[in-house]
């Protein structure tokens, strides 16, 4: 096989697995959102599921979106129940995002539609395997507690 169709192959195979994650969560999303929060909402409580208190800043970098969109869906899911605000101690001015106990629930739900999804997608490959792809996607996504220039999605907290 040539260098450049080897290449393509292989980046048709990530495009792949994006789209079969994508259409495997797609009925199940439907079925369990309760508070019809869409796509980019289930992204948002999701991601702050694991994390602690931010800021809209810090959401909208995350998940690289435009700021105006994440607090008209912040602002949205508010309305819900699924989020709450609060003042940053050391800065007034800045707005702290997370969870509500409603919204911890939805993510739970989120959260095991993800490791159903996982499991069917990774169902071929052997345990050992499963680690060597775990292992190879830290590299790429390391879970590190601060954020740095190699490691843009992991947050450091404000004020901390």
């Amino acid at each position: 096989m040539s260098k450049l169709k080897e290449n393509i192959d292989r980046d048709m195979l990530l495009e792949r697995l994006t789209r079969d994650v994508i259409s495997r969560l797609r009925p199940r999303a439907e079925i369990m959102d309760d508070h019809k929060i869409g796509p980019i909402g289930g992204m948002l409580i999701m991601s702050l599921s694991t994390l602690p208190p931010v800021s809209l800043n810090d959401v909208a970098t995350f998940m690289a979106r435009d700021k105006s969109q994440i607090t008209r869906l912040v602002q949205e899911l508010l309305k819900r129940g699924l989020l709450q605000l609060q003042n940053l101690e050391t800065d007034k001015r800045v707005k702290l995002v997370s969870l509500t106990p409603t919204g911890k629930k939805a993510a739970g739900k989120l959260a095991a539609a993800w490791r159903d999804v996982k499991d069917e997608v990774l169902e071929p490959l052997s345990d050992r395997q499963r680690t060597q792809f775990f292992d190879l996607l830290e590299v790429i996504y390391p879970t590190a507690p601060e954020a740095s220039d190699k490691n843009p999605i992991a947050f450091k907290r404000r004020g901390a």
